[in-house]
């Protein structure tokens, strides 16, 4: 995993290698990810908690339309969950934007180990 991280350093990535799995901190409001090797299908495998925060999003946007449909007085507070969502919404999405190049670089290197 330490040749991984030298090649993510590389190429301009923040990497930090712990317990066996190499960690990249993307730039801007995405979200971390890390890096572990699959020994089943013997390659490097990007692992993400996308569907955690995105369920978190889905549930906070529920609340906040449901504040606002029942008119309980509550409007800032549904508000700040719409926000809430909202934002989710958008560092799931920049995070696999991001994640393209890193994604790029993980075939390369598992086509290389291949060969």
């Amino acid at each position: 995993m330490e040749d991984l991280a030298d090649l993510l350093k590389s190429n301009g990535l923040k990497v930090r290698v712990k317990n066996g799995k190499v960690s990249v901190r993307l730039d801007g409001l995405s979200n971390p990810v890390s890096i572990v090797r699959d020994i089943s299908d013997d390659e490097c495998k990007v692992k993400t908690n996308d569907s955690i925060i995105t369920v978190f999003a889905c549930f906070s946007l529920f609340l906040g339309l449901s504040g606002i449909y029942e008119g309980s007085g509550k409007f800032l507070i549904s508000c700040a969950f719409i926000s809430m969502a909202i934002a989710s919404f958008f560092s799931v999405l920049l995070t696999e934007v991001k994640l393209t190049r890193l994604r790029a670089i993980l075939t390369a290197y598992n086509r290389g180990e291949h060969d």
